[in-house]
């Protein structure tokens, strides 16, 4: 390489590594409504294996979108072995006015293997093993006036105690291998929805349910649930509402639907899905709705 070369390649280093060090991406706008905002876009990556956030002030972040690992080449480029050590990423949260009413939930649908997450400064949650999503709520951490600093450190480190084995033959790629979202959600919602069909025949099928609340009231309240099926072409064939007290932690309540008849029947051929729909009211008025598509079959074993 010439002196010239030599030269400007220094230049360009003095320019550029100032840069990375302080790489920030403009903060992600998250609305006051009820949403599942994709937050894959506009991260920092640093290859700090620094313990805590206190150790990155002088840590070099450089943008990366997600889904990312930084073991993306390892597997077919010419050196031998891969990375195995822990990185930080970084994204940047500002919210809109009246966010403040509602609960924020960061979901990781894989982090590979082990990762702990940080909100301007303070830990938040962790988790372990990266073929698994995970929820950690931020609500409490968030500064709902200013810019929110998120925090993610990701360790794929030999870890024995850790499945799958250390000695598989296979690259255990570290990173935030999936998408992330913030789930926006009122204070009082439906966390998950349970379908089982205890009975399917050709003639009709026996449909029940049970939904999982989450709230953070001091006192449980009065709140209505109801649920609609629809059928594979959108129709309504079966449904029920109850009344439920809710709001204080964590609750479930199992629901058992009139029978649907004739069902279309889900195969191969014709996998066709019928739909749940259940919606959370207070005083008439609906504060959160769930969608769960599910398929009616059934099968067994006959005697040769």
């Amino acid at each position: 390489m010439s002196c010239r070369s030599v030269h400007c390649l220094a230049l360009f280093l003095l320019c550029v590594l100032p840069g990375l060090a302080m790489a920030s991406s403009a903060p992600q706008s998250v609305p006051a409504a009820v949403s599942d905002l994709l937050l894959n876009a506009d991260w920092s990556y640093s290859e700090d294996a620094s313990k805590g956030p206190e150790g990155l002030e002088q840590a070099a972040f450089a943008p990366v979108d997600l889904p990312h690992s930084w073991n993306s080449l390892d597997a077919t480029d010419s050196e031998p072995g891969y990375r195995r050590d822990a990185s930080w990423y970084r994204k940047h949260l500002e919210f809109a006015a009246g966010a403040s009413d509602f609960r924020h939930i960061l979901y990781f649908e894989g982090a590979n293997m082990r990762a702990e997450v940080f909100v301007n400064g303070e830990h938040a949650g962790g988790h372990v093993g990266g073929y698994l999503g995970f929820e950690i709520e931020i609500t409490d951490l968030l500064d709902f006036q200013g810019v929110n600093d998120i925090l993610v450190r990701v360790d794929n480190s030999v870890d024995r105690s850790l499945i799958p084995s250390q000695k598989a033959d296979f690259v255990m790629f570290g990173g935030l291998t999936r998408d992330v979202y913030l789930q926006v959600r009122p204070g009082v919602h439906i966390d998950a929805v349970q379908i089982d069909t205890p009975g399917v025949s050709r003639d009709e099928a026996g449909v029940s349910s049970t939904v999982f609340l989450s709230g953070r009231d001091e006192i449980d309240g009065a709140f209505r649930v109801e649920f609609t099926v629809l059928d594979p072409n959108g129709k309504e064939v079966s449904g029920i509402g109850g009344d439920v007290t809710a709001g204080h932690g964590e609750s479930s309540h199992a629901f058992e639907m009139p029978p649907i008849r004739d069902p279309e029947l889900w195969s191969p051929e014709s996998p066709g899905l019928y739909t749940l729909e259940v919606a959370l009211k207070k005083g008439g008025k609906e504060v959160h709705r769930h969608t769960e598509p599910f398929g009616l079959r059934w099968y067994g074993f006959a005697q040769d």
